[in-house]
């Protein structure tokens, strides 16, 4: 089974009856609980296998931004199948218990908050049959001399007996990814700004964004903020909010090539030529990066 998944999103895959039993919690009409808070104070949902989440364990975030891709794959297969991406496989996780006793579906973090549950939509079914299994989560790139072709996580399941203890790695979750989830009203601002801007609506977005930041501040949101002040013709607030992105963002090469193009406008020729250099040396097959390093 192959699926696409925005590719800013997080993936949670579960079984909504082990959940519940996990917990010792069923929702009455109107009821509504904070998932991100039961993941992170303990290990329980990942322990008995409630929960396996896919927060990105390599910078594919940045990969498939830096070539303008907006989903990357989910390909999902059983132990004993073959895998159509082995060769393509650049990181593997550990592995993840999980308990199947109806159905397990796999939900984004784009169509669902965590903290909102139960979900008003769907998710997709993993068509797993009711059992114990192990889940290894591997990262995998299709390149090509421009850039990444194709990119995405491959989920690997096998059945077991009873349930195993997890070794795959998931500390490093409040480290990488708690600056935009640490705060459920900064994610449910930012990912409502996304969407005003996607519906053409810039000014609703702005107002979010800003309120987003007042939660958590994150590279991302002040790109976006850049954006939106860049296509009303605010400059210089445009190139102040792409300044603190690129600050924010460590190693982004599409957000470091556009404040690089920005420094160039602004007759920094050599600050951008440093920017770009560092970019190529990390990802020697960036295009923007050398077109802009060919003009200067």
């Amino acid at each position: 089974m192959i699926f696409e998944i925005n590719h800013e999103a997080n993936v949670f895959l579960l079984d909504h009856l082990v959940l519940y039993e996990t917990l010792n919690w069923v929702p009455q009409s109107g009821d509504m609980r904070d998932l991100i808070s039961d993941l992170f104070d303990s290990d329980l949902l990942i322990r008995e296998g409630a929960i396996v989440p896919l927060f990105s364990f390599d910078p594919l975030y940045s990969a498939v931004e830096s070539v303008g891709m907006s989903c990357y794959d989910i390909v999902c297969r059983m132990k004993d199948e073959t895998s159509t991406i082995e060769k393509l496989v650049v990181g593997r996780n550990g592995v993840f218990p999980l308990t199947v006793k109806e159905n397990a579906y796999f939900y984004d973090s784009t169509t669902l908050y965590l903290n909102e549950w139960p979900p008003l939509k769907p998710g997709i079914d993993s068509q797993l049959r009711p059992g114990f299994y192990s889940v290894s989560i591997n990262v995998f790139r299709e390149l090509n001399p421009e850039g990444i072709d194709r990119a995405g996580y491959e989920f690997v399941f096998e059945p077991v007996c009873e349930l195993i203890k997890p070794t795959a790695k998931i500390d490093y979750l409040k480290n990488e990814f708690i600056p935009i989830y640490n705060s459920e009203k900064s994610s449910h601002l930012y990912f409502e700004g996304r969407q005003m801007m996607e519906q053409g609506k810039p000014d609703l977005a702005l107002n979010l964004f800003k309120k987003s930041l007042d939660y958590s501040e994150h590279h991302k949101t002040y790109h976006l903020i850049s954006k939106i002040y860049n296509d009303i013709g605010d400059k210089d607030k445009s190139f102040n909010m792409l300044q603190k992105s690129y600050e924010l963002s460590g190693v982004q090469d599409g957000i470091a090539c556009d404040y690089a193009e920005l420094l160039i406008e602004r007759g920094k020729s050599d600050e951008a030529g440093k920017i770009l250099i560092d970019v190529l040396r990390r990802n020697t097959t960036f295009k923007k990066a050398k077109t802009l390093l060919d003009a200067l």
